[in-house]
């Protein structure tokens, strides 16, 4: 679980760019306790607890340590089964919280950027 005692909260949209095979994101995050480490994907596996990683964001928070967008390309028929599933989580890392800091299932994707989720 992300940390309970941060006042770090986030926002974040993700969507399908039509029939391409490219999944759209976008994301805030304000508050953080300490520099941003890094910004993950994950889907969670319900059965054994586990979660894999699907994408490293990190580098879309280059330009801003509060904001990434991108595209996600290559997305496989497992990824979208687990965004379709609600089974895929952002993670926001800091440098005192490298296990994620902010964290939030994001909930299901649409053909447009309606989909969103707030994290704490």
């Amino acid at each position: 679980p992300a940390v309970q005692d941060s006042s770090a909260v986030g926002t974040g949209v993700v969507w399908a760019v039509g029939a391409t095979g490219l999944l759209g994101f976008e994301f805030t995050v304000v508050g953080l306790e300490s520099p941003l480490a890094g910004a993950v994907l994950q889907e969670y596996d319900a059965l054994t607890g586990a979660s894999t990683m699907l994408l490293d964001i990190s580098s879309a928070f280059a330009v801003s340590p509060a904001h990434a967008e991108g595209l996600w390309s290559g997305l496989d028929s497992e990824a979208q089964a687990a965004l379709a599933g609600n089974l895929v989580f952002a993670t926001v890392q800091t440098q005192n919280h490298p296990t994620g800091e902010v964290r939030g299932r994001l909930n299901g994707f649409a053909d447009e950027p309606t989909t969103t989720t707030t994290t704490t």
